[in-house]
C-alpha cells in the first residue's frame, strides 16, 4: 500500500495524470455526480441565459417598436396640429383682412357724411345767421321808430311842462302881486 500524503503535495516524478486518479480513487464517484450536476446546472444556467436574451431582446424589439410607432404618432400630430394652425392663421388673416377693408370704407364713408354734415351745418348757420341779422334789422328799425316816437312825445311832454311852469310862475307872482297884466 502506498502512503497517503497530504493533499496539495506532490511528489517528484508524479504528473497530472496521477493526480486525477488519486482524485478519483479518493471522491470517485462524488466526482463525477458533482460534474454531472454541475454540468446540469451550467446547461440549465445558459438555456435560461439564452432565454432571457430572446425576451430581453423580443422585449427591446417591442420597446424600441413602440417608441417608433408613439414618435410617429406624435409627428403626424405635430405636423396636423401645425397645419391646422397654419389653416387657422390664414383664415385669421383673412378675415382680419377683410375686416380692415371694411373699416377703412367705413370711416372713408364717414369722413365722407362728417364733411357733408358739416357743409349742412354751415349752410344752415349762414341761412340762421341771415335770417337773425334781417329779423335784428327789422327789430332794430322798429326799436328806432319807437324810440323817435318816445323822444316826440318826450319832447312834447317837455313843452307842456314848460308851459305848465310858466303859467305856475305867472300865478305866483299874480298871487303875490309881482304881476300886473298889461293894461290895455
Amino acid at each position: 500500500m502506498q502512503e497517503q500524503q497530504p493533499q496539495g503535495t506532490e511528489l517528484p516524478g508524479q504528473t497530472g495524470a496521477d493526480v486525477e486518479r488519486i482524485r478519483d480513487i479518493l471522491f470517485g464517484a462524488r466526482m463525477k455526480d458533482y460534474d454531472q450536476r454541475f454540468a446540469a446546472i451550467e446547461q440549465r444556467l445558459g438555456d435560461s441565459l439564452e432565454q432571457l436574451r430572446r425576451d430581453l431582446s423580443g422585449r427591446l424589439d417591442a420597446l424600441e417598436s413602440f417608441t417608433r410607432d408613439e414618435l410617429q404618432r406624435l409627428a403626424d400630430k405635430q405636423a396636423n396640429e401645425r397645419k391646422e394652425r397654419v389653416a387657422a392663421l390664414e383664415t385669421l388673416n383673412e378675415t382680419l383682412t377683410r375686416l380692415d377693408a371694411r373699416l377703412r370704407d367705413g370711416l372713408d364713408e364717414l369722413g365722407e357724411q362728417g364733411a357733408r354734415e358739416r357743409m349742412e351745418l354751415r349752410n344752415e348757420m349762414m341761412t340762421q345767421s341771415r335770417e337773425f341779422s334781417e329779423e335784428l334789422r327789422q327789430r332794430s328799425e322798429e326799436l328806432r321808430g319807437l324810440l323817435n316816437q318816445e323822444t316826440r312825445r318826450l319832447q312834447q311832454d317837455q313843452t307842456g311842462r314848460e308851459e305848465l311852469s310858466r303859467l305856475m310862475s305867472e300865478v305866483a307872482m299874480r298871487l303875490s302881486g309881482e304881476f300886473q297884466l298889461p293894461e290895455s
